[in-house]
């Protein structure tokens, strides 16, 4: 622009959409407060599909909550390819591409849950006492044995001990894990 004058521009914005779904567990009971991921696939073409640290980090990701029928719907979806996941600390993480090119309802074919596994226990002093406020990590046993014969991928999940040194770790698959104070 130059001095003294005004430019004016027109910025179309791109059409966007929704996307309604359902999540249930495996005997088609909804589930309510479940956290749904809506990123574009292409970000996340190399993650595994329980990695949601960088859905997370995607600036394009688009998110909602799942309601007591177990419905949710994500606004502001541009047309293009999505991971839609839906993760809670008691169930086990599941996801979904799906293609948006207009509004979608895919509350006919939900998005299916299986519960996890919890370890609890409580991180106690040398004279028995809880200790609270240490940080303790949860690792699988993860071998490259493991990883050749397609089992499980590597879990690492940290908590911390709560006032009376109690802490658990929710939403795990059956398998081996080590804990570290």
């Amino acid at each position: 622009i130059t001095g003294g004058s005004e430019s004016r521009l027109s910025l179309p914005l791109p059409a966007f959409y929704s996307f309604a779904g359902r999540v249930t567990d495996r005997d088609g009971k909804p589930l309510e407060k479940i956290k749904i991921l809506a990123t574009p696939a292409a970000a996340q073409a190399d993650a595994s599909e329980t990695d949601f640290a960088d859905a997370d980090r995607h600036e394009s990701k688009r998110e909602s909550t799942s309601d007591s029928k177990g419905v949710f719907k994500i606004k502001g979806l541009a047309a293009g390819r999505f991971r839609v996941s839906a993760r809670h600390d008691d169930w086990l993480p599941t996801n979904r591409v799906v293609d948006i090119s207009g509004n979608t309802d895919a509350t006919a074919a939900p998005l299916v849950m299986l519960k996890g596994l919890h370890i609890a226990g409580t991180v106690t002093d040398a004279g028995g006492k809880p200790a609270s406020g240490y940080q303790i990590t949860l690792n699988n046993d993860f071998t490259s044995e493991m990883a050749m014969s397609g089992g499980q991928p590597p879990i690492f999940k940290h908590v911390e001990a709560a006032n009376d040194g109690s802490f658990t770790f929710r939403g795990l698959l059956p398998g081996k894990y080590r804990l570290a104070v």
